[in-house]
């Protein structure tokens, strides 16, 4: 009980430390920014958000300032998320005999498979908070970002679909999921590996929908026994967001 007790610290502790270098490393990359544009960093959006602007895109930042802040975060947090996820996924998760890996085709049908039923779910899950009076909203930045220049967000196309859902795939499923699910059980696994990435998308209103995405791409990769599917299938949840964003204003998480 007590190791069990340890490992799930230890895996929190982990979360926290990676969490603290990205914003560390985003902050440092900010400032260079901000220094060679000649902005001052309360210019920069997270902090107009803070004070309310985020109706006036405008007050904020013109939409190329907008894509360059967001490409410093998108990429230094998906950076650290990466090298942290394979260096303790690597040394710190048991090695154990793993479940037969899929072939290819089987894998890549389940990944596909695992997007459906992402967008199904997250149409049933969306219905049912605004039957009990919780409306599913997207994150004020999207808003701004897309109010002020719809094609700005294709720019960051390939951040959102490709570089961070790999990212958070090594981070949340290679590191995470494995170690809680090996060192406490896999009903922790599946649950606290979820939990702890709808937690980290600051996103409450959306928090049921990230917390059914990350119990389905955990399922996904323990079924497969391969890090590409639930890479392919978390690519697949952030392209239909984007594309119905993009397309028809609808509020997605």
């Amino acid at each position: 009980m007590k190791s069990r007790v340890l490992a799930a610290l230890e895996g929190l502790l982990a979360l926290v430390a990676a969490f603290a270098a990205s914003m560390a490393l985003m902050g440092f990359g900010l400032a260079v920014w901000a220094a060679v544009t000649q902005r001052s960093l309360h210019d920069l959006p997270v902090f107009a958000l803070l004070a309310g602007g985020a109706n006036d895109p405008a007050a904020i930042l013109d939409s190329s300032g907008w894509v360059a802040v967001l490409i410093i975060a998108f990429s230094t947090q998906s950076l650290v998320l990466a090298a942290v996820g394979v260096g303790l996924g690597r040394r710190r998760v048991a090695r154990a005999a793993p479940p037969q890996r899929w072939g290819l085709g089987r894998t890549l049908a389940l990944a596909v498979g695992g997007g459906v039923a992402a967008v199904l779910g997250t149409i049933v899950i969306s219905a049912a908070l605004a039957w009990l009076g919780l409306e599913v909203e997207e994150q004020p930045w999207v808003v701004a970002l897309v109010r002020s220049d719809p094609g700005a967000l294709w720019v960051l196309v390939p951040w959102i679909v490709v570089i961070g859902p790999a990212a958070e795939e090594v981070f949340f499923r290679f590191y995470l999921f494995r170690f809680f699910f090996t060192r406490v059980g896999p009903g922790f696994g599946y649950f606290a590996s979820a939990l702890t990435f709808a937690v980290v998308h600051f996103h409450p209103p959306a928090l049921p929908l990230y917390v059914f995405y990350g119990l389905l791409l955990a399922w996904v990769y323990r079924r497969t026994s391969r890090l590409a599917a639930p890479i392919l299938t978390h690519a697949l949840i952030n392209l239909v967001s984007v594309i119905a964003l993009a397309l028809g204003g609808a509020e997605v998480a």
